[in-house]
């Protein structure tokens, strides 16, 4: 892509024992179509072999500008490259994961060509082995579609560009002014930072061509034994709904919605793992009987609407011994027809 006019994007990557990974991520990226960019990675007190694989990248290529900071999680990463980052446009990228060439061209086109200053892309989960070789490349020519605020939801069955995460968007820097990541979020913190974005972009563009390609790994956060760090999850949702509650009934639902999603995924995580603290699985419980026609609303098509809907309302009614065995063997049975019929979700 021509770069004399091109505007600075700025590329966030936060970096941390991710050494096999790194250096696939980084080829992917200095790859890129979009020429006109720089890419921002921070070392966050890595304790492998990371630092060393930045700085031969930093010495091949003018455009990589390294930072070596103490451990603080990736929050305090991500925000440490918005302080450094110098572009007219932001975006991030996981330092175990990889792009197509056309990820921040398609991208910043699709922004110019519906006057938006938000993006965000497809993305495809892979699995941990996955080789950049062998995923076919993108379409010549993606399809783009616009979103107002009015049109968006959570819930991807109502709404094609719905998104939880920050690194499949491109910003324009004016959007991230004044805002971070809160550090003390655990899970959940790039969905806040995304929704205060979207707020005040009042809407997106969507670019349907999966351009990103997220690693699938069992030991995510998100799979790690029940900690009290995971409630944060619930916290971070509490926010949101309290944050749209101004917006179209579309977007408000919908964040209900996911609130009572997390409450249901934190009380049955507690309860897989006799976790011991009962004040905080019967706080999961009053969130959704206070949230109660966020419930009632729920649709049972597809499926897995139907199931988790069935598991709110057993929080609801049942005790949390029977929840725990009936659920626990459900979940065993349906993972069990899930490998013997096909990944629900695609991987490669």
């Amino acid at each position: 892509m021509n770069t004399e006019k091109s505007p600075l994007i700025s590329v966030i990557v936060p970096v941390y024992k991710v050494e096999e990974y790194l250096p696939v991520c980084l080829d992917s990226l200095l790859a890129q179509t979009y020429r006109n960019f720089e890419l921002l990675l921070v070392d966050d007190g890595s304790p492998d072999g990371c630092w060393q694989i930045m700085q031969q990248y930093a010495a091949q290529d003018s455009r990589v500008r390294i930072f070596s900071k103490e451990n603080g999680g990736v929050s305090s990463a991500r925000n440490f490259g918005l302080e450094q980052a110098r572009g007219e446009y932001i975006c991030f990228v996981d330092s175990d994961d990889f792009v197509a060439p056309q990820y921040l061209e398609w991208m910043y086109r699709a922004m110019k060509q519906t006057n938006t200053e938000l993006a965000v892309c497809g993305y495809r989960k892979v699995s941990k082995e996955a080789d950049p070789a062998g995923i076919a490349p993108a379409a010549e020519e993606p399809e783009i579609k616009i979103f107002s605020l009015e049109e968006y939801s959570f819930d991807y069955t109502q709404c094609e560009a719905a998104n939880q995460y920050v690194w499949c968007i491109l910003y324009k820097r004016s959007l991230c002014k004044g805002l971070h990541f809160d550090e003390q979020l655990f899970i959940g913190e790039d969905t806040f930072f995304f929704v205060q974005v979207l707020l005040q972009a009042k809407g997106l563009a969507l670019v349907k061509t999966p351009l990103y390609f997220y690693r699938i790994w069992p030991e995510s956060a998100c799979r790690r034994p029940f900690t009290q760090k995971h409630y944060t999850a619930v916290e971070t949702w509490s926010r949101i709904y309290e944050m749209v509650q101004q917006t179209d009934p579309l977007l408000k639902n919908s964040a209900e919605q996911m609130l009572v999603f997390a409450c249901a995924h934190a009380y049955y995580r507690m309860l897989e793992a006799h976790y011991p603290d009962k004040k905080l699985r019967a706080s999961a419980v009053q969130t959704v009987r206070t949230h109660k026609a966020a419930v009632r609303r729920m649709e049972t098509k597809p499926r897995w609407k139907l199931w988790d809907k069935a598991r709110l309302l057993s929080m609801l009614y049942l005790p949390a011994w029977f929840n725990g065995v009936f659920w626990r063997r459900a979940e065993q049975l349906r993972a069990k027809h899930r490998d013997g019929t096909g990944s629900l979700q695609k991987t490669d």
